[in-house]
This record gives C-alpha cells, structure tokens and sequence, in this order.
C-alpha cells in the first residue's frame, strides 16, 4: 500500500510544490496508481543522488581502483565491515591504515573514502608530496589555491603515501598546521607504509614528528595490513 506521506516528501524533494502541497489531495479510486507514483518518484530521487555522487567523485581526486574483498585478511574484514558504516566519518574520527609497500592501503582507503561519498560526505584524497607543493604554492597559484580550499573544506581527507620519506622541519611543520586548521572538523584517512615508533625514530625532528604522530593518532581507528 502506498504511503502517502512519503510521496508527499518526495515530491517536496524534487520540488514538485502542486503535488507536495498538504491541500493536494493524493486519494485515489486505484491504490496501484499511488504505488506506482511512489515508484516513479523514489526511482527519480535514487537516480539523481546517483548522477549528483558520480559528478562529485569526479572533483575529489580518488583514483580509479576496484576492492576486491576477497583479498581481505579476515580479522581486517571484520573491522571494515565496521568502518563502512561511516559512523567515524560522522564523528569526525581518523583512520591510520599502514602496512608494506604493495599490501593495499591505498584501495582500502579508496574503499573507504568512497563509502563516506556515498553518504554526503565531501571527500578529498591527496598524496603527501602534493599536498606540500600546495602548501608552497597556495598563495601565487589559482590551481594551488583551490587544491588547498579543497583540503580545507573536506569532510573526509585522505593523505597517501604520509611520511614515506623523511621530511624537513619546515615541510613537517606545514603538514602540522594544516592538519590542525581541519582538526575537529574533518576525518582523516591516513595511508602510512611504517610504524609510528619508526617515523619517530628516524626522523630529524622528533619534537615535530611527535607532534604530527599525535595529531594523526589522535582519536583516531587503526588497521594494519
């Protein structure tokens, strides 16, 4: 049987105002036209969320690559099922995805990212050595300028490739700052190739890199691969 109450809110959805209308009468001698109306505006409706999702993905840099579940160790699977929930994305909590070179950090946090897409959430992916001649560029070039706006702006970041090498004082602290400017209004998503105590180990700048380490921990779900 059709709900007229839900037509009614799919219509207001497609600003389809006459039919929205509390006045509008929506009875009918035959209940199959009703179910069918419900049919055609919630077809509508999943269409449009479906072409709006594609035209966004186009502006947020993911890369193109397929997950395969199947290649998900099971203890792994059990916590992803978790995460694709989204509900880190809502709250604003990080993810730390690390792991060996080739292992798929980055189509997990593809994965990921693209749940959170999927539920209205704006997302960005950016690699770590992008994201710090945006840092350098932002305010002599357009492009730069919106790269950085973007970053700013996302609800989810993704940052691959954090820390694969090591980084000066000046390019940690970068990251430092910009990463706090999103601090409590953004989750991110980082894809690291070693271990925190290791990056802390070997880095130059300990007190920097410890910072940067927190900041990434912090509050944050951990998946190693």
């Amino acid at each position: 049987m059709a709900n007229i109450s839900k037509i009614k809110a799919q219509a207001k959805e497609l600003f389809l105002m006459a039919v929205a209308d509390p006045k509008f009468d929506m009875q009918h001698d035959d209940e199959k036209c009703l179910d069918y109306l419900e049919y055609i505006l919630g077809a509508e409706l999943a269409n449009r969320k479906k072409n709006a999702i594609e035209r966004t993905r186009k502006t947020c840099n993911l890369p193109h690559i397929r997950f395969d579940a199947g290649r998900v160790k099971s203890d792994v699977r059990s916590q992803l099922d978790k995460m694709l929930e989204c509900k880190w994305a809502d709250e604003c909590k990080n993810i730390v995805i690390s792991g060996a070179c080739g292992s798929g950090k980055t189509v997990l946090a593809t994965h990921l990212a693209n749940a959170a897409l999927e539920r209205g959430h704006k997302v960005f992916y950016i690699k770590l050595d992008e994201m710090l001649l945006v840092l350098q560029k932002k305010d002599a070039f357009e492009k730069a300028t919106a790269t950085y706006n973007k970053i700013k702006n996302a609800d989810v970041l993704v940052v691959d490739e954090m820390l694969y090498l090591n980084l000066d004082r000046q390019d940690l602290e970068g990251v430092y700052r910009t990463l706090m400017l999103v601090n409590d209004t953004t989750s991110v998503i980082f894809v690291m190739n070693r271990e925190s105590s290791e990056l802390l180990r070997e880095s130059d700048e300990k007190y920097t890199m410890r910072l940067l380490i927190e900041r990434a921990l912090s509050n944050a779900d951990v998946i190693r691969l």
